[in-house]
């Protein structure tokens, strides 16, 4: 697309007799060549900022719940016991083998930031958290594809065990689903590759050299019996070693992955119960600690999907969006974003190292939101809280095929639709698409490269956009948050000068 200012002199008819009042083509020729250098322009994003509304950019600092932070400690003190390795690596000199296990300790520094990320934005989304979140999506659940892509046929939940998958016994309908698997990737920019490590069988199988648990079972990875996984009778088989699912029957215990998952919703509900039996017990009492506002007191939170597993209470990340949504016009659109398709990070780092222990008030008016977020699991929770409170939304991700997501932009585009949420990936919507018709685009969380993020932001920042646009990052303060947001305003202070 090009530009051409209608004052300037290139764009006056004489100039262009006057450039072609010679009979002779070359000089001809050479004039339009003089032109095109001196006038014909390629339209900036100054220009095309210059003609569009105000668009605001702005940081909202969330303060993360206990439990977030428990388990976000954990994986950070485990990320800093591989960085500690890391650097004494460096201090030793470099040779062969100690840049491979370097880089080895770097992948699996990226995968505890991954979860240190994913457990800021909801404890239940590190180490497999997919597993549950995506029966509480209302649309995801009822995908027979994307519940089994979720599972690893040739991967032990217990001693994480991993096998060569033989190619002769994948058949087509598996082939389909990695495909299906991979759609988020197709559009992502390929220079952020080596820092998305988000498969966690593949870099366990570039490391087969590493130091790894002794204790490994033995015999064939089989299915873990539907008595003892909790995610069995709804669509999704867990796999132990023979050796594995014979421990657990002697034991009388369940499947490890689901008792893990399933104890960090109890675990959540219960401080929850409590903090409010704390609560209604010291109002009772007449202190004045109990006073609403009062910071001896966790506010308590809301149940969302209670018919299953009694439900899951929402951080304070998607509290938040949450909170945000009430707060815009009704005649607005929001678009809430993610990056990682939320795979199993910690299944394959912790078994690595020996050494490492693992209401809107006022006149009713009609905008759209979109919320962006790096990791898929989020959204299943985001639209599960949304369809609880009867908000219609949207999803544009890899689970769908390409014809399936171009109905559900048209949904969310359809001024006379009630859908005002559009629940999006980086990587299938981060380039290529017109979202005008949103003027709200909310970030659950960062990336390293912060163009990536920029390029999301584009997609409402454009041509045709006719109210002022607001781009919100919600981040935890001295957390990983902080530490990405600093990389990058560093990243664009560089790459501007």
């Amino acid at each position: 697309m090009t530009y051409i200012d209608p004052l300037d002199e290139s764009a006056n008819e004489k100039w262009w007799k006057k450039a072609t009042k010679s009979s002779a083509a070359c000089s001809v020729v050479e004039s339009i060549r003089d032109w095109n250098q001196a006038f014909l322009i390629r339209r900036g994003k100054d220009v095309i900022a210059a003609n569009l509304p105000t668009k605001t950019v702005t940081c909202k600092h969330v303060a993360a719940l206990p439990l977030e932070l428990f388990v976000y400690e954990k994986y950070e003190n485990d990320f800093l016991n591989i960085l500690q390795k890391f650097q004494k690596l460096e201090k030793n000199g470099w040779n062969p083998v100690s840049q491979k296990r370097m880089r080895q300790y770097f992948e699996v520094m990226l995968a505890y930031a991954g979860c240190m990320r994913s457990a800021l934005i909801h404890p239940l989304l590190p180490g497999g958290g997919r597993n549950f979140t995506v029966f509480f999506s209302p649309t995801r659940s009822c995908m027979s594809h994307v519940l089994t892509s979720l599972e690893k046929h040739n991967r032990c939940v217990c001693c994480k065990r991993q096998v060569k998958a033989h190619q002769k016994e994948k058949n087509v309908s598996q082939e389909q689903n990695d495909n299906l698997d991979n759609l988020e990737d197709e559009n992502i920019n390929g220079e952020d590759d080596d820092l998305m490590v988000d498969d966690v069988e593949e870099v366990e199988a570039k490391n087969k050299d590493f130091a790894f648990d002794s204790n490994k079972g033995t015999g064939e990875i089989v299915a873990i019996p539907a008595t003892m996984c909790k995610t069995a009778e709804k669509g999704i088989r867990h796999f132990a070693c023979e050796s594995c699912v014979e421990d657990l029957e002697e034991k009388g215990a369940g499947c490890p992955l689901c008792e893990t998952l399933i104890g960090r919703l109890r675990l959540d509900s219960g401080r929850q119960d409590l903090l409010r039996k704390k609560k209604e017990g010291t109002k009772h009492a007449g202190s004045v600690a109990a006073e609403e506002g009062s910071e001896d007191f966790e506010i308590y939170r809301r149940v969302y999907c209670k018919n299953l597993w009694g439900g899951f209470r929402a951080s304070a990340k998607l509290e938040s969006i949450i909170e945000d949504f009430f707060k815009i016009p009704v005649d607005e659109k929001a678009l809430v974003v993610s990056f990682f398709k939320g795979k199993s990070f910690m299944l394959f780092a912790a078994c690595f190292f020996d050494g490492v222990k693992s209401a809107h008030n006022g006149p009713t008016i009609w905008l759209c939101v979109v919320g962006i977020s790096f990791f898929v699991g989020s959204l299943d929770l985001l639209e599960a809280m949304f369809h609880d409170l009867g908000i219609e939304t949207a999803r544009f991700d890899g689970d769908i095929p390409n014809d399936a997501r171009e109905d559900e932009l048209d949904r969310f585009k359809d001024d006379s639709s009630n859908c005002r949420v559009l629940l999006m990936t980086v990587q299938t919507g981060g380039t290529g698409l017109n979202l005008v018709c949103a003027n709200h685009v909310w970030f659950v969380d960062r990336f390293w490269n912060p163009m990536v993020m920029a390029q999301c932001e584009d997609r409402c920042y454009r041509l045709g956009q006719k109210k002022d646009v607001d781009i919100t990052y919600h981040d935890v303060n001295m957390t990983i948050d902080t530490v990405m947001s600093q990389i990058s305003k560093s990243v664009v202070f560089f790459a501007s000068s």
